[in-house]
C-alpha cells in the first residue's frame, strides 16, 4: 500500500508500513461506509469508497497548519486509510457541552479560537461542535476532520455565519448575554438581532431534517442509539444506569424527545435508556428544588420556537445552577412521532 506522509516525524513515528504499528484496534465511530478506530496513541479512518476524499482531507489539513490554524496531527494518509495522532486529553466539543457549563475562561479561550479561524480565511462548509475538540487542561480547541476545511482565496472564504452557528451551539446552558460576546468575536455587528435569527433559522432547519433524523433513532442509527440487552440508550447514555429514576410511559416518545431537545440545545433532564414501557432517567442532584428564576434566561423562548408553551415552573434548577425542563411537560405539547 503506498502511503504520503506529513514529515519525517511522522515517517519516523510509523515506519515503512504503517499499518504493522495500528494494534488493537477499538471502533469508535461506525457507519455505512466509513469506520473510525483508536489504535494506542492513533487514529485511523478508514473509507472504501473510491472517491472517499482522504487525500483532500490530509492536504486540507497540511494546508490549515501552515496558517497556524490549531487541528489535530495529520501522520499519513494512503487511499482507504488515514491516520491521526490522538490528542488523549480532548474531548468532542458537543459531548463535552453536554456535561459541561462553559466557564468564562473557557469562552474567552473560544472567543481566540474563532477569531484564529477568521483570520486564517480558512472555508469551512461542516463547522459544528463535532468537528472541534476540546482539551480541558490545556483550554484549548482543535479542528478534525478535515475534509470539508480548507484555505481558499480571499473571495471564497466562509462567511462569518459559519461561525456564528458554531457559536450557537454553545448556547445549551448560556444566557443571551454571553453568547452575544461570542457572536462578536465572529463579528457580528449586531448580536442580540444575529441571535433571534440565527435561533429561527435553526429551529426551522431541525424541524425540516426531523422526519429523517426520527426515523434514524427508531431504526437504531449508531450516531443516535446503541443497545443493550432489552434496553436502547442514547448514545452518550453512560454504561452504569444502576442510579437512574425509572418511570412507566411511551419508551419511544421519551427517547425521541430527549435527542429533539438535544439537536435545539435545550436543557432537559436526560433519558439514559428506555423500552417499550420503561423510562430510565438521569437522577435528580440532592436537596433538589424547583425555582422560579428561570424567566431571567432564554429557555422559554427556544422551547417556544419548537412549538412547546412554558413557564418559570416548568423548570428546574439543581444545586449547580443547572436548569433543565420537565419532560412531561413538552410530551404533553408535541407529538413528536407526527412532527
Amino acid at each position: 500500500m503506498k502511503w504520503t506522509f506529513s514529515g519525517i516525524e511522522a515517517q519516523n513515528l510509523l515506519g515503512n508500513d504503517p499499518e504493522a504499528c495500528l494494534l488493537d484496534p477499538v471502533l469508535v465511530k461506525e457507519n455505512p461506509v466509513r469506520k473510525v478506530f483508536k489504535c494506542g496513541k492513533f487514529f485511523v479512518k478508514q473509507d472504501f469508497r473510491f472517491f472517499n476524499g482522504l487525500k483532500s482531507e490530509f492536504r486540507h489539513a497540511m494546508q490549515l497548519e501552515k496558517h497556524h490554524v490549531p487541528c489535530v496531527k495529520h501522520l499519513a494518509v494512503s487511499r482507504n486509510m488515514l491516520i491521526t495522532l490522538a490528542e488523549e486529553n480532548t474531548v468532542e466539543l458537543g459531548s463535552f457541552l453536554r456535561e459541561n457549563t462553559p466557564s468564562d475562561a473557557m469562552l474567552e479561550s473560544f472567543c481566540g479560537f474563532i477569531e484564529l479561524m477568521i483570520k486564517s480565511r480558512m472555508r469551512h462548509t461542516d463547522l459544528h461542535s463535532g468537528n472541534v475538540l476540546y482539551d480541558p487542561e490545556k483550554n484549548a480547541f482543535l479542528l478534525v476532520d478535515l475534509r470539508s476545511a480548507s484555505i481558499p482565496l480571499k473571495c471564497f472564504a466562509s462567511k462569518p455565519g459559519i461561525y456564528m452557528h458554531l457559536a450557537m451551539e454553545l448556547r445549551r446552558d448560556l444566557p443571551k448575554e454571553k453568547i452575544y460576546k461570542l457572536l462578536i468575536a465572529c463579528k457580528s455587528s449586531s448580536p442580540e438581532t444575529d441571535f433571534d435569527i440565527m435561533l429561527n433559522q435553526e429551529t426551522v432547519n431541525i424541524l425540516a431534517s426531523w422526519k429523517k433524523r426520527r426515523q434514524q433513532i427508531l431504526t437504531g442509527y449508531r450516531k443516535f442509539v446503541r443497545r443493550r440487552d432489552d434496553l436502547v440508550m442514547p448514545a452518550d447514555a453512560p454504561e452504569d444506569i444502576s442510579n437512574a429514576q425509572i418511570i412507566s410511559g411511551n419508551g419511544k416518545d421519551y427517547l425521541l424527545l430527549h435527542h429533539y431537545l438535544e439537536l435545539n440545545h435545550i436543557p432537559h433532564r436526560k433519558v439514559w435508556a428506555v423500552t417499550d414501557d420503561k423510562i430510565y432517567l438521569a437522577p435528580m442532584p440532592a436537596g433538589e428544588a424547583p425555582e422560579l428564576d428561570a424567566l431571567s434566561s432564554d429557555f422559554g423562548m427556544r422551547l417556544a420556537l419548537c412549538g412547546i408553551p412554558s413557564t418559570a415552573n416548568d423548570w428546574v434548577k439543581t444545586d449547580n445552577n443547572l436548569l433543565f425542563v420537565n419532560l412531561q411537560t413538552a410530551l404533553n405539547s408535541i407529538n413528536l412521532m407526527e412532527l
